[in-house]
């Protein structure tokens, strides 16, 4: 693990055991963290399992549902990441706008799961949002060099 791993992994660590972390804060670090496919296994476990405690308090989250799915998919477990990220798209229909984030991981457990024309669809309507970062664009670009192959 690369020294930036273990500064991760102790963050995961403080966000499962302290209670005075905000869900602003686990939503944040979370999603940081998947962003970039080279986070290790353990860091990403640990990620969804703060997401988990998060989602228990509000099952109805769509965020916090959207960055469940997403730890999922990177631990290699699509189908269950897709069951998670169509219910936070259900929810999103209620509503509002499903964030690009999740609607990207979406497409890549699609695509992983063997259907690449339902993939396709859901990768055409994300909308990256404009104020985008490093991050954000490298996510986008894991998720279309998967999908458009």
């Amino acid at each position: 693990m690369q020294g930036n791993d273990w500064r991760k992994l102790d963050i995961a660590d403080k966000l499962l055991n302290d209670w005075s972390f905000s869900r602003r804060d686990v939503v944040n670090f979370s999603t940081s963290i998947l962003k970039t496919k080279t986070s290790s296994s353990e860091i990403n476990e640990k990620a969804l399992a703060a997401i988990q405690v998060q989602l228990a308090t509000a099952p109805d989250d769509q965020d916090v549902m959207f960055i469940a799915g997403a730890a999922e998919f990177r631990l290699g477990r699509n189908e269950q990441a897709i069951d998670t990220l169509q219910r936070a798209v259900r929810l999103s229909q209620e509503g509002k706008e499903p964030w690009w984030f999740g609607m990207l991981f979406l497409a890549m457990a699609t695509r992983h799961a063997g259907d690449a024309d339902a993939a396709l669809q859901i990768f055409d309507r994300v909308k990256l949002p404009t104020d985008r970062g490093k991050y954000d664009l490298q996510l986008y670009e894991e998720a279309k060099a998967m999908i458009r192959k």
